[in-house]
């Protein structure tokens, strides 16, 4: 790198870098120089600083030879017109506060050379003519760029946005779609968990419904009075009035030796008993002869005692 800048340098010549074959950077800021030559000598120069001077011209031999040439800094000269055809091989350029001539149409090219190349074109001013000095470039040429440069510039850009919206909003539209899928899932599984919890509830109640119902049918047979129980013995009156028995109940059948021993003593006692029945009859009626009224008596209590006799014969 060479920095000559503050070196009150008011002349340059096409030899004056000959010597310097390796050279890449120079610095020639802040110095009187008004002129470029044509064909400047400097290979393998990639960064030319000569801002602040007093260059009012250039063309397209000035940089011819500089095929290395990167960086180019002309800001603060008095240049009025300017061309990209000068600097082929430039890819960045600053070229503000120069006293532009705004012709539109000798601009229209460079303009749109350095938007091409995102140039920074918001501090290039005009000062001829008059009726534009102080605006920019585009605010200066407005109307005759807006038709072609501009809208070019424009359509790119709100080509680009909506593009890039649109691909922001599918996006969007993609991760809500998602997350209501997703929450969709997990609130008809938390649903379906629910009604198997319900069901798996309602068959145990019913289960255990059915086991107290059976628990208190037993119980219940449990304790059942014997319909048996209920029915006491009946009356005086209403054993008179039951049927007499041809035979004992098969419960109650024996042998037959013991069923012939006790008819035997029925009939020994029965006989036994009509003969006492006899005597007693004899000796009333001969020993103690009484009125009328009472032999009816007697045969009454007589008769109320034949009845018994039969009854107890009949059980036994």
């Amino acid at each position: 790198m060479l920095d000559l800048s503050n070196c009150e340098i008011n002349i340059l010549r096409r030899y004056s870098l000959r010597n310097l074959p390796a050279l890449t950077e120079i610095h020639l800021h802040r110095n009187q120089i008004s002129y470029l030559p044509d064909n400047l000598e400097a290979s393998h120069l990639v960064y030319f600083d000569i801002a602040n001077n007093d260059i009012n011209s250039i063309n397209n031999q000035t940089f011819t030879s500089l095929r290395s040439l990167r960086f180019l800094i002309l800001s603060g000269n008095k240049l009025t017109t300017i061309d990209p055809s000068f600097f082929p091989q430039v890819v960045d350029l600053y070229i503000e506060d120069n006293p532009w001539l705004c012709d539109c149409d000798s601009l229209q090219q460079m303009y749109n050379w350095m938007i091409r190349t995102d140039q920074n074109v918001k501090q290039l001013k005009c000062q001829l003519p008059a009726k534009v000095e102080g605006l920019t470039w585009e605010e200066a040429c407005y109307n005759t760029w807006s038709k072609v440069y501009i809208p070019q510039r424009s359509v790119w850009w709100y080509s680009l946005s909506f593009f890039i919206t649109l691909g922001i909003l599918l996006l969007l539209i993609y991760i809500s779609k998602k997350v209501d899928e997703r929450r969709k899932n997990e609130m008809e599984q938390q649903a379906e968990e629910r009604r198997a919890v319900e069901q798996l509830e309602f068959i145990q109640r019913q289960q255990t419904r059915e086991r107290l119902r059976r628990l208190e049918e037993q119980e219940e047979s449990r304790n059942a009075p014997d319909p048996r129980e209920s029915q006491g013995p009946p009356t005086y009156n209403e054993a008179l009035l039951l049927p007499r028995l041809d035979a004992s109940h098969p419960s109650l059948a024996g042998s037959l030796p013991s069923l012939s021993s006790i008819q035997g003593s029925n009939q020994d006692i029965s006989k036994r008993r009509r003969q006492r029945r006899k005597r007693r009859r004899k000796r009333s009626n001969s020993s103690n002869p009484e009125p009328n009224g009472a032999s009816n008596v007697n045969a009454t209590d007589q008769s109320d005692n034949d009845r018994h006799t039969e009854m107890e014969e009949s059980s036994f």
